[in-house]
């Protein structure tokens, strides 16, 4: 010990080494104590060492046995712990203070029970600062929720715990997820689920609305009609729009009729067959079953001068047919057939050109007329006159049923519409 000073004898300097403040080395024959924290090699003109004792160029050893090593300062703290007296400032100054060498700089002013070193970074020291706890040794300190409107999501402190309410969405309307990749709390509008009927204000015209929240300013602000105008002008039955017959057309249903020149319609729905007939007593025609006994029911028409040749054998479908759906089974149909253009194409005598005719139905699959085996017509010239078929047959269905007409040769090969020429067939239905 030298000058009432200790040291910490650090035994030779090695340059990968730092030492602290007090601690001594042997270097180059001479011993040197660092007076700060420092890596600086130790020589008589080095700042951070002060020179203990001068050694020669030879390197002889330097008498240190003024000095305190390490060991012997130990000793001297340990037996100065054991005393019943205390340190004043002064000794703890001295045998502590200036031997801290895990501090690198220490500024402490009058401290008081219960403080503790706190490194303080604005002037890189270590000080003497009163540390404040709160319940459950954390800090005194909370969280509040600032502002004048709202709902705050702070609720409460709880020891060292700041508790804070979760974000909730109250509907479907809005969803709230937890973005973590972002550390942050995304909330948005699920625009699926809002109903426009539930929002209230309007949507000007520009953004697709009218502005209006009635059907009559509505149609006003789009430069339409009122409702009132409207509903005068849809029970006009005046014709206000001055349309014709001709603009109407006759072969497209464009509405259901209410009038037939004025006179009403009533709106009974009708039933198969029957007709309208006016009625005195209500001033409107009416749908009505008429009396049908002995009376035309309908006629049906068709025609073809489809060129069609067969040969000698069964009867054969000459391209001529009729569909009809009769209205009652207790009534009858009459057919008429007339036959055009029948040529004669082959054959080896003219006394073998005879024919038969049959009226069939092909939706029953049974002939309601037929010649059977008896032909007739017989003809010695290329063409024969028209041939006719007059036939009446009871009605089974009133379903849609359809009729052709078969002819059939006895040799030899017949045509028949032949040049186009037009054969024809009426059906009608008769009420007994």
């Amino acid at each position: 010990m030298s000058d009432g000073l200790s040291v910490i004898w650090g035994g030779d300097y090695s340059p990968t080494k730092t030492y602290y403040k007090n601690q001594a080395v042997f270097h180059e024959g001479s011993s040197y104590r660092a007076n700060k924290t420092t890596t600086e090699e130790p020589s008589p003109e080095a700042l951070d060492w002060d020179l203990l004792a001068s050694g020669s160029d030879s390197g002889e050893p330097v008498d240190l046995s003024d000095y305190y090593t390490k060991t012997q300062t130990d000793t001297l703290l340990n037996n100065k712990a054991n005393q019943s007296t205390t340190y004043n400032k002064t000794e703890v100054d001295n045998l502590i203070i200036d031997n801290l060498v895990e501090l690198d700089d220490v500024a402490i002013s009058s401290p008081s029970d219960g403080q503790a070193l706190v490194y303080d970074s604005s002037i890189s020291k270590w000080t003497n600062e009163t540390i404040s706890t709160g319940g459950g040794g954390g800090e005194v300190n909370t969280a509040s929720n600032v502002g004048t409107a709202g709902v705050g999501i702070y609720k409460q402190k709880t020891g060292v715990n700041l508790e804070f309410k979760k974000l909730n969405a109250g509907s479907n309307k809005i969803t709230i997820t937890d973005d973590t990749s972002n550390s942050e709390v995304d909330i948005n509008v699920s625009e699926s689920n809002l109903t426009l009927d539930n929002l209230g204000g309007t949507l000007s015209i520009s953004k697709g609305g009218t502005g209006s929240t009635s059907a009559s300013a509505a149609l006003s602000a789009l430069g339409g009609a009122s409702s009132s105008s409207l509903s005068s002008h849809t029970g006009n039955t005046s014709n206000p729009h001055s349309v014709t017959a001709s603009q109407v057309g006759n072969t497209t249903s464009q509405w259901n009729a209410n009038k037939l020149q004025g006179t009403d319609i009533i709106s009974t729905a009708p039933t198969n067959g029957q007709v309208l007939v006016y009625n005195s007593a209500t001033s409107k025609w009416e749908p009505t079953t008429l009396s049908t006994s002995g009376k035309l029911i309908q006629t049906v028409y068709a025609e073809s001068n489809t060129i069609t040749t067969i040969a000698a054998g069964g009867f054969t479908n000459i391209g001529l047919s009729i569909t009809i759906t009769p209205i009652n089974t207790s009534n009858f149909l009459y057919f008429y057939v007339v036959i055009h253009g029948i040529e004669k194409v082959s054959g080896t005598a003219d006394t073998t050109y005879m024919l038969g005719a049959q009226i069939y139905n092909t939706t029953a699959s049974t002939s309601v007329y037929s010649t059977g085996a008896s032909y007739s017509g017989r003809f010695t010239t290329q063409y024969m006159p028209p041939y006719y078929i007059q036939a009446k047959s009871s009605i089974t269905s009133t379903a849609s049923t359809t009729y052709n007409v078969r002819v059939a040769a006895q040799s030899g090969s017949i045509r028949f519409q032949s040049n186009n020429a037009l054969s024809n067939i009426i059906v009608t239905e008769v009420s007994p």
